[in-house]
């Protein structure tokens, strides 16, 4: 799994300047008018956790924290929006790639900060603890 969330992060990070693109053409080319589009979830990017699926029976194996750390990612990952927006604005649809382009951009952290949990199983660092304490204090810190 570590070195599927290696190469999925990569990936991530490629796509998130077409999340930008795509936000501005939404709000500054369509702004206020009616968007026109059905599927919303086609403009996304999709990515594939084939290891991640094959490996869920076997999670527990990684502890408790840590597992709960990794379906945490992956579902995050693998949520795509769902539902008509055939009605939004281009300002309302705008919106909506901002707040991909915030999970994403908060996803590649957390990614990070799982991966070292993963290499910690396997001997290769300490464990850094639970993603919940990690974002936690990236909050604290962002606050102050």
């Amino acid at each position: 799994m570590a070195a599927e969330l290696t190469v999925v992060s990569g990936q991530v990070a490629k796509r998130l300047p077409f999340l930008r693109v795509q936000r501005k053409v939404y709000k500054d080319i369509i702004g206020t008018d009616k968007a026109n589009v059905a599927d919303l979830s086609s403009q996304l990017p999709a990515f594939q956790a084939p290891i991640y699926l094959q490996s869920i029976g076997q999670l527990a194996l990684l502890g408790p924290s840590t597992a709960h750390d990794v379906v945490d990612i992956y579902t995050t990952l693998l949520t795509k929006p769902s539902g008509p927006t055939d009605t939004l604005t281009g300002d309302q649809i705008a919106m909506l790639f901002e707040a991909w382009e915030t999970v994403y951009t908060a996803w590649l952290s957390d990614q990070d900060f799982v991966f070292k949990r993963l290499m910690a199983i396997v001997g290769d660092q300490p464990d850094p603890g639970a993603l919940y304490d990690f974002r936690k204090g990236k909050s604290s810190s962002a606050a102050v």
